[in-house]
C-alpha cells in the first residue's frame, strides 16, 4: 500500500482568460504568472458601456482589460475565452464622432455581453484581433482534449515551442474494466497517453488544468491518479506501470513538471511585434500609445 498520498502543487487558478469581471479590484487586473502584455492604449472610449469617458485597453495573451482614466475602480476584464467573435464598423462616438468602432461579442456563463470600443489609434485593432486569433487556435495549450488527432505513427505531434521531456512505454489506462496497454509522453506543458492498439483514443491534459497528482490504490493495485479541474470536467484518470518503483519515478517526474510549470506558466499565445516596441502601460496611468504592428505566428493544433 502507498501510506503516503502527495499532490502535486496546483497552478493557481487561471481565471484572467475564462472570465468577464466588471469594476474588478485593481489588484485583479495585475498581470499573473504567465501573462504578458501585448499591446496597449491610453485613449479609448467604452463606448457603450461608459460613453464619453477615456480609459486605457490592454491586451495580453490571456486578456483584454480596459481602466477608466479617472477612476479606476471603473473597468473591465474580458478573458479570451468568453469572446464569441470581433468585428469592426462605424459607431458613434461621444468623444471621437462617427468612426470605426470595435465590437467585441462575449459570452460568460449563461449572460452575452456585447462591448464597443472607439479610439484614434485604430492600429490596436488589428492588434487585438491577431491576438484573439493566436489565443484562438493555440487551445491545446490549455484545454483537456480526449481523442484528438494528436498523434501520427506512435509519435506526438509536438506543438509549436513544446519540448518533449520523457516518453514512458507500457503504461495501462485504467478507464476500463480491462485497461488499456498504452504509452505516456510528458513534454513541458501537458501530459499526453494514447493506447497503443489504436492511436485516436488519447487523452491531452495540459497541466494547467491538473489538480492534483497522487499514487493510490485501486482495484489494480496502486495507481497514478490524475484528477482534473472542475472546469474541465473535473474527471480522475487512472494509471499504472509496473514495476510499482518504476510507476513512482514516473509519478515524481510528472510532479516536477507540473511545479516547474506553476512557477512559469506557458500558455502558448505566440504573437511576434514587428515594429515599434513592446509595452506594458500601468492600469489606470493617464499614457498615449504609440503604434505598433503585429504579424500573428499562428500556433496551429497538430
Amino acid at each position: 500500500r502507498y501510506p503516503e498520498t502527495l499532490d502535486a502543487m496546483p497552478v493557481a487558478e487561471v481565471w484572467q482568460d475564462r472570465e468577464i469581471r466588471f469594476d474588478a479590484p485593481i489588484s485583479q487586473l495585475a498581470l499573473r504568472a504567465g501573462e504578458v502584455p501585448i499591446d496597449a492604449a491610453g485613449n479609448v472610449e467604452d463606448t457603450k458601456g461608459n460613453s464619453g469617458e477615456l480609459g486605457t485597453l490592454t491586451v495580453s495573451n490571456l486578456r483584454l482589460t480596459w481602466v477608466c482614466r479617472k477612476q479606476a475602480r471603473v473597468n473591465l476584464s474580458i478573458g479570451w475565452a468568453c469572446v464569441v467573435s470581433i468585428d469592426l464598423r462605424d459607431a458613434q462616438s461621444q468623444l471621437h464622432g462617427k468612426r470605426q468602432a470595435m465590437y467585441v461579442m462575449t459570452k460568460f456563463n449563461t449572460s452575452r455581453f456585447e462591448f464597443v470600443f472607439a479610439t484614434d489609434e485604430e492600429s490596436l485593432f488589428a492588434s487585438v484581433q491577431a491576438v484573439y486569433r493566436a489565443y484562438d487556435t493555440s487551445r491545446l495549450f490549455r484545454d483537456l482534449k480526449l481523442r484528438g488527432a494528436i498523434i501520427k505513427s506512435q509519435r506526438l505531434l509536438l506543438l509549436p515551442g513544446e519540448i518533449m521531456v520523457n516518453r514512458v512505454a507500457g503504461v495501462w489506462n485504467l478507464s476500463s474494466d480491462q485497461g488499456n496497454l498504452g504509452t505516456f509522453f510528458l513534454t513541458n506543458v501537458r501530459l499526453v497517453w494514447h493506447a497503443d492498439a489504436a492511436e485516436s483514443f488519447n487523452v491531452s491534459i495540459p497541466y494547467m488544468q491538473m489538480k492534483s497528482t497522487s499514487i493510490r490504490d485501486s482495484k489494480f493495485g496502486a495507481a497514478l491518479v490524475v484528477e482534473v479541474m472542475k472546469r474541465c470536467g473535473g474527471y480522475v484518470l487512472g494509471f499504472r506501470m509496473d514495476p510499482a518503483e518504476h510507476m513512482k519515478t514516473v509519478f515524481k517526474e510528472l510532479s516536477s513538471m507540473h511545479a516547474i510549470y506553476s512557477r512559469e506558466p506557458i500558455f502558448g499565445v505566440d504573437v511576434n511585434v514587428q515594429q515599434g516596441r513592446q509595452r506594458h502601460l500601468d492600469p489606470g496611468a493617464d499614457s498615449a500609445a504609440d503604434d505598433e504592428r503585429f504579424e500573428q505566428r499562428t500556433c496551429r493544433e497538430r
